[in-house]
């Protein structure tokens, strides 16, 4: 099986720098950095079993390949990237892939997700990518997953920073 996780790229305003877009930073120090890699991807491809091929891919560092062989694809959702998220969401459902949002945008909406997904995740993703994953495994994929609570810190396992391309970020969030 193979996974394919999703940070979208910001295209609202590719003319402008902003501070919260991360290339501000590119801008003020003349390199071709991102920043900052979100935790989020790497904690989920941490939770993955180990027996799925986990992939992540931050449009802001490379682009998309809708054409690439995968089963699943989960994309992460905040607000101002929702727009992006869809449409990326939306060309791999074109194409027959299974697809997951989640994420605080998801979370907030969950009706307006499920219109661009085959499930969404409500809530913190650590206590319900499990099951998820099984129910993807055996067909039986449901809409909604909801954590109703926090994940206990202790019991994460350490993010895959591994599957970034690290030298593209000028940090990583933790």
């Amino acid at each position: 099986m193979k996974l394919e996780l999703i940070s979208p790229k910001n295209n609202a305003n590719e003319d402008r720098r902003e501070l919260w877009d991360g290339k501000f930073y590119s801008l003020l120090y003349g390199v071709n950095k991102y920043s900052p890699a979100f935790l989020a991807l790497p904690t989920i491809a941490a939770l993955t079993p180990e027996d799925i091929e986990v992939n992540i891919n931050d449009e802001n560092i490379e682009e998309i390949d809708f054409d690439k062989r995968v089963d699943l694809v989960g994309v992460t959702c905040n607000t101002w990237l929702a727009p992006r998220a869809y449409e990326i969401a939306d060309e791999f459902r074109r194409r027959g892939v299974t697809v997951v949002l989640g994420r605080i945008h998801p979370s907030m909406l969950p009706y307006e997700a499920i219109e661009h997904a085959d499930a969404v995740v409500i809530g913190e993703a650590e206590n319900v990518w499990r099951n998820l994953i099984e129910d993807f495994r055996e067909n039986k994929l449901r809409q909604f997953y909801k954590s109703s609570e926090l994940p206990e810190l202790e019991n994460l396992p350490v993010p895959r920073w591994d599957l970034l391309n690290n030298r593209k970020y000028f940090y990583h969030t933790i």
